[in-house]
């Protein structure tokens, strides 16, 4: 599934949805939409046959989805006498999302605009591990993309956040605490907010960012 764009964009774009576009209804038709509706709200008092057209804009199923681009990974990993470093890198790089979503319309390429894949994201990590003491942290980066929910169209700032975490172990040969692991991580520890995306109900894309800032974990696991 996926989110139909604003109903600005398609009365704009009309010929790529057109399935979705009722143009001049009857009244019949707008009554019995309204009257099917336990959410119409009608602010400005608009008469009813003053309505020009019909917008669908619900979540759809899309007729056909297309999708191109890689991923590249690396991991390294060293055993020394301060402990063992590990290190890793995971990239994502769209070339194309594209979605016709209704039968009629066109093919359209939504990767790296608002609530689509953007074209870049990456993900790096480090760890160093010490007998049963362990610290990791993660960065994790999504590249600017497009606004498509208002004209003109506008960019959304790359995001970045850092995660953070450490741990301890404590030795199986104890009769008590063998099997115990103590761990405290924070999520997005620089505290970033999610890009302000303007058109977007919530005033981010919860599909590329968390509304979450910073939050801190404390974690206690027993294994028997």
């Amino acid at each position: 599934q996926a989110p139909a764009p604003t109903f600005i964009g398609m009365l704009i774009n009309e010929h790529d949805y057109a399935d979705l576009i009722t143009r001049d209804p009857s009244l019949d038709v707008v009554n019995a939409l309204i009257a099917g509706s336990d959410s119409f709200l009608n602010p400005f008092s608009i008469p009813i046959d003053a309505v020009e057209a019909i917008v669908n804009d619900r979540v759809q199923n899309v007729a056909a989805i297309e999708v191109r681009g890689w991923d590249f990974s690396l991991d390294y990993r060293r055993n020394t006498r301060h402990g063992v470093f590990a290190i890793g890198m995971a990239a994502e790089k769209l070339d194309a999302f594209e979605q016709r979503l209704t039968r009629t319309s066109e093919r359209q390429d939504v990767s790296n605009t608002v609530f689509n894949p953007p074209a870049w994201k990456l993900r790096t990590d480090f760890s160093w591990t010490l007998h049963n003491f362990s610290v990791s942290s993660a960065l994790n980066y999504v590249d600017s993309y497009v606004n498509t929910l208002i004209a003109p169209f506008e960019s959304v700032p790359s995001f970045a956040t850092i995660d953070l975490r450490c741990s301890y172990e404590f030795d199986a040969s104890s009769r008590i605490l063998g099997g115990l692991t103590l761990a405290l991580s924070a999520i997005n520890v620089l505290d970033e907010a999610p890009p302000r995306v303007r058109g977007a109900l919530a005033g981010y894309d919860a599909t590329n960012a968390s509304p979450f800032e910073r939050l801190v974990l404390a974690q206690v696991r027993k294994r028997w």
